[in-house]
This record gives C-alpha cells, structure tokens and sequence, in this order.
C-alpha cells in the first residue's frame, strides 16, 4: 500500500504560493469574484504556468470559458 502511495506522491508537484506573481493573482480573484474566491490560489497557479485548469465546478468552467472567449478576441 505504501508503495502505491509512493508513486501517486512523486507524480505530485508542489509549488509555493509566495511564487506565483501578484499580477496572476489580481487577474484570478478579478476573473472568478463572486463565483468562488477561494479558488484564486488554483487559478491563479493555472495562469502563471500557462496551464489549463480543471474543475468539476460548472461555475468556474463558465467564467473560465469566457475569459478564454474574451482574450482571444482581444488578440485579434
């Protein structure tokens, strides 16, 4: 069982939070005020390494697909 454990945890990244910039920060609280605030930390984690973000929470997937609509029209 240990072993198992072993390999799910070297798989894990972790990553500091005092790392991730003040600017991704602002942008995530921002993007998904009044959904829900206490996801700032994984949006934000989501937008300093350029990754995706997953979710069950249908909320946050809307915003999320709304932001994403926004910004490739404003690179247009």
């Amino acid at each position: 069982m240990l072993s198992y454990l072993n390999q799910v945890i070297q798989k894990v990244h972790f990553f500091n939070e005092e790392l991730i910039s003040l600017e991704n920060f602002f942008t995530a609280y921002h993007l998904y005020k009044g959904v829900n605030e206490n996801d700032t930390a994984y949006v934000a984690l989501a937008l300093e390494l350029d990754g995706d973000l997953w979710t069950r929470d249908e909320e946050l997937k809307l915003v999320s697909a709304c932001a994403d609509l926004t910004a490739s029209l404003m690179n247009k």
